[in-house]
């Protein structure tokens, strides 16, 4: 019987496990690059040793290839989602700014306007002195619980008439209108002239402020 050589009936000694074949198979399902690289490692190992483990080291392999390659696709996708999102955030953020800029030139324009409006109410806002204390004198003398204006009251409103200002014709037109009750029920238009009174003397109050 040759020396070494298992009695008969002996079983004979098989070689023993890679170490990388395992851990090729546990870290290419947890981490794929680390599988791959382990994989690798134990194949060239056993086909040089004969050890055991082949299996293991070629599933490990396997699967972290496959695992990596789903880790690109999905990556692949996130980036194309995100950009995609990226996009309709920038979108958005575009309709809103001119949003806001259509806004803003509205209210611009909007201010502009307003401003002429108070430059060109300003230039008829010359009032003199004599014009400011003769409508003032007609203010705190009118009494402001009755529609019936007395003879004083009527005189006041006169001499308002009779002062330069932008609204002396219409002072005049209802000075002639108070002046005689009659004339409030036969002129056409004397609720037309009060309601102009009326506002002329607010506007000439706040422009002799």
């Amino acid at each position: 019987m040759p020396a070494g050589a298992p009695y008969p009936g002996q079983p004979q000694q098989q070689p023993p496990m890679n170490a990388l074949a395992i851990v090729a198979l546990v870290t290419g399902i947890l981490m794929n690059v680390v599988g791959i690289i382990c994989g690798h490692i134990a194949l060239s190992q056993i086909k040089r040793t004969g050890e055991r483990g082949r299996g293991m080291a070629l599933a490990g392999t396997i699967i972290g290839y496959v695992s990596l390659g789903l880790s690109i696709i999905g990556m692949i996708f996130f980036f194309i989602f995100a950009g995609f999102a990226v996009q309709a955030a920038n979108t958005a953020a575009e309709s809103s700014l001119s949003q806001y800029e259509d806004a803003t030139a509205e209210l611009e324009d909007a201010l502009e306007g307003n401003s002429s409006d108070l430059d060109a109410t300003a230039g008829d806002a010359d009032r003199s002195a004599e014009f400011c204390a003769a409508l003032e004198d007609a203010i705190d003398k009118t009494d402001p619980n009755t529609t019936e204006y007395s003879a004083d009251e009527v005189a006041r409103y006169t001499k308002l008439g009779e002062v330069e200002s932008p609204n002396k014709e219409l002072y005049a037109k209802f000075a002639e209108l108070i002046a005689d009750p009659a004339k409030i029920a036969t002129t056409d238009d004397a609720v037309q002239i009060s309601e102009d009174a009326m506002t002329a003397i607010t506007e000439d109050y706040v422009a002799c402020m």
